[in-house]
C-alpha cells in the first residue's frame, strides 16, 4: 500500500495479483466507497469515514485479499483556533489538519457540538459546562490532537451579571456605576432598556 499512512479522504494505491471482478475494498473492516481497479495489479481507493488502523481487504468473486501490514490512519493536528476566549454558545473555528472523520471535539473536559467543514477546518461551539481556561481537543480514529502543542488555551468567559446600579435615576448625559460580575475588558456595549 502506498501510503501506508494516510488521514481519511486520501487516495492509496493497493498492488497485488488477480484483481479481477472486484467487489468491494474494505478498511480494517470498513468499506471504501470509492476505488478503481487500474489493472489486475493495481486499485486506488480513497480512506473511507469510520476507517481505523488495521489491514486492507480487497474482495472480489472468488475469495478475499488480506494487507501483509496494517494502514494507518493519520493523526489530526491543531494549528490555530479563532477567538480565543467567548461565552458559552460561541462558534470557535479550529484549524489543523486530518479533521475528517472527527468523532468528538472538547473544550477541556466537555465536549461541544461540532461541524466538519473540511479536512483542515472545525467549526465547534463553547460547551455550557466548560469555564476559564481549557485546552481544545479532537479526536478521530488516528488519534487525538490538542491545542497544548501549540500550545494555547481558549478562555471561557461566564455571561456578566449585574448586581447593581447608581444611581438609580438620572438624566441622558449622566455618569452611571453598574457593577456585578463577569465584566469583560473591552465590553462593547451597554444599553439601557434595549435602547
Amino acid at each position: 500500500m502506498t501510503p501506508s499512512t494516510a488521514p481519511v479522504g486520501a487516495t492509496v494505491t493497493i498492488s497485488g495479483t488477480d484483481f479481477t471482478s472486484v467487489t468491494g475494498v474494505r478498511f480494517n473492516g470498513t468499506a471504501a466507497a470509492t476505488f478503481s481497479v487500474n489493472s489486475s495489479s493495481e486499485i486506488t481507493a480513497v480512506v473511507p469515514v469510520g476507517a481505523t488502523t488495521g489491514t486492507v481487504t480487497v474482495h472480489t468473486a472468488t475469495g478475499t485479499a488480506t494487507s501483509p501490514s496494517a494502514f494507518t490512519i493519520s493523526a489530526p493536528t491543531i494549528t490555530a483556533f479563532s477567538p480565543g476566549t467567548g461565552l458559552v454558545g460561541a462558534q470557535v473555528a479550529i484549524q489543523g489538519t486530518n479533521f475528517l472523520g472527527a468523532t468528538d471535539v472538547s473544550f477541556g473536559a466537555y465536549a461541544a457540538s461540532f461541524s466538519v467543514s473540511s479536512s483542515t477546518l472545525i467549526l465547534a461551539y463553547v460547551p455550557e459546562s466548560a469555564t476559564g481556561a481549557v485546552n481544545i481537543s479532537v479526536t478521530t480514529a488516528g488519534g487525538t490532537a490538542s491545542s497544548s502543542s501549540i500550545p494555547r488555551t481558549f478562555s471561557v468567559n461566564k455571561s456578566p451579571i449585574i448586581n447593581g446600579v447608581t444611581p438609580l435615576s438620572g438624566k441622558a448625559g449622566d455618569n452611571v456605576t453598574i457593577s456585578g460580575l463577569n465584566f469583560v475588558v473591552g465590553a462593547t456595549t451597554v444599553t439601557f432598556n434595549g435602547g
